[in-house]
């Protein structure tokens, strides 16, 4: 049997598994780097002034922008695509090419993102993070046949790898007074090691050859990849674009404290839905064949990314006031407002989790891109008139706004594209929004409490957890039954 006609021979049962072993590992892998990064954040928060740290964030963010597409959306594509040696070869020419066009036109454009955002300190920054742009298009082939063959723990292994490798750098570096160079330096260090670590993990040898390909090949490869680099650059606006109104418009001080405040809810919960996506992704694509087995999975995954996302961010905006003067001190306690409503707001980003990779996994990556592309367009009109009457609260108010008038709009696509009932939708949300509402209730009724805020973070988490398990036992037997099946191994 070959491998693709295996993986669709698979049936729910070993799907909703892969998806359960593979999410496990997965976040494993991101608990240490984020753990690893929150240690990295703490000390460069108290090392770095508001304007450094926001200088040096403003850097990684143009970065990450040239990162997202160094592949050329080869990444998703060999996902999707039937595995030949030609493909794969095909594949890995585009994003060495891609990596180093990119890299070359991030060192020349330095100087005119340092202009526009009246930045001098912005370009030497700039043009060493043009290497990250290249560890990142070595990594890209190497790292999709890997999750398309689902091997998690390979990936798990490289993951863990880039933060020890981030951490001990960029700690290391910051300790020794290299300030805002420090993060810059263990970026570049991460990326390479990500990249040499999925290349060992790679059993297949083939790909080497790049310079082996045909036409047809390069064009099956583009015919999906540039759709869907194009999302996933338009994706990656979406989730940043804010970074770069705030400092266009209130500068890198109000950066530094705005991206200090993003910082909780994108690692404990934001990077946490990317990691289900990208698990859940090769998953819709095995199923897309067969419409019903697409749709319960689609709604097993709404389920699990909503009841950790709607949980997890309500609870992180009770514990605020607490957490942010424990970790980053009392000079950040700016942070603690923002911190609120970004939670809120990650809150709401789950309950659209990954429709995008249904679209792509389907075949229609075009769609999640015209979708990606109007979220944008009315992000940037609010944000910028946020930043204008309200500062970086203002901002953070706008980002949950439009997500959540996104949230409707991508779930009613949805609903028509794959032919689902506006009512399974609605009863896949209930477990997160009983739970959601639960931890409001306990972490908010807390704040009318008068004791320590230390104390009162741990009683809250402590209460608000064993609540939610509570809920998800008793009140919603067939979900708690369904999650805890996932996490066994099959016998």
């Amino acid at each position: 049997m070959s491998e693709d006609s295996a993986g669709s021979a698979l049936n729910p049962r070993q799907l909703a598994r892969s998806a359960a072993r593979g999410a496990a590992m997965q976040s494993g892998a991101v608990a240490v780097s984020r753990l690893v990064l929150l240690a990295t954040t703490a000390i460069l928060a108290r090392s770095l002034t508001p304007d450094q740290y926001g200088l040096v964030t403003l850097a990684l963010v143009i970065m990450a922008y040239a990162e997202t597409v160094a592949d050329g959306g080869i990444a998703q594509a060999l996902v999707v695509l039937t595995r030949r040696p030609s493909i794969v070869r095909a594949s890995l020419a585009i994003t060495l090419t891609f990596g180093a066009l990119l890299a070359v036109l991030l060192v020349v454009l330095a100087p005119v993102f340092a202009l526009w955002f009246r930045q001098p300190d912005l370009t030497p920054l700039l043009q060493a993070s043009s290497l990250v742009v290249v560890g990142a298009s070595l990594c890209a082939v190497p790292e999709s046949l890997l999750r398309r063959d689902m091997r998690f723990s390979a990936i798990t292994t490289a993951s863990i790898v880039r933060a020890v490798v981030t951490g001990t750098v960029t700690m290391g570096l910051a300790l020794g007074g290299a300030g805002v160079w420090s993060l810059i330096l263990g970026s570049i260090a991460a990326s390479f090691a990500y990249a040499i670590s999925c290349w060992v993990a790679l059993r297949d040898r083939t790909p080497l050859r790049f310079w082996r390909w045909g036409k047809a090949d390069l064009r099956e490869v583009t015919d999906f990849g540039l759709p869907a680099a194009g999302s996933q650059i338009i994706s990656r606006f979406n989730f940043e674009v804010d970074y770069l109104i705030v400092a266009a418009f209130l500068g890198t001080a109000a950066l530094g404290t705005y991206q200090l405040a993003f910082r909780l809810p994108e690692f404990g919960i934001v990077n946490t839905l990317y990691i289900l996506t990208a698990v859940l992704y090769p998953l819709y694509a095995r199923a897309q064949s067969d419409p019903a087995l697409l749709q319960r999975s689609y709604l097993l995954g709404l389920r699990v990314q909503t009841i950790f996302g709607v949980t997890a961010g309500i609870g992180l905006a009770t514990v605020a006031p607490a957490l942010v003067p424990l970790l980053f001190g009392d000079g950040w306690l700016t942070v603690i407002e923002p911190l609120i409503v970004l939670s809120l707001y990650a809150a709401v980003r789950s309950l659209g989790s990954g429709i995008n990779e249904v679209y792509k996994a389907i075949g229609r990556p075009g769609l999640a891109m015209r979708l990606s592309a109007a979220q944008l367009v009315v992000f940037v009109a609010v944000l910028i008139a946020g930043a204008h009457y309200g500062g970086i609260m203002g901002v953070a108010v706008g980002q949950l706004l439009v997500v959540a008038v996104f949230v409707v709009v991508k779930q009613a696509v949805a609903i028509r594209v794959m032919g689902l009932r506006t009512v399974d939708v609605l009863r896949s949300y209930a477990p997160a929004m009983v739970c959601g509402s639960a931890v409001a209730v306990i972490g908010f009724g807390f704040w009318l409490v008068p004791m320590d805020a230390t104390l009162r973070a741990g009683i809250t988490i402590a209460i608000a957890t064993t609540l939610v398990w509570c809920i998800l036992r008793f009140g919603f037997t067939v979900t708690y039954n369904e999650l805890i099946g996932l996490l066994r191994r099959e016998r």
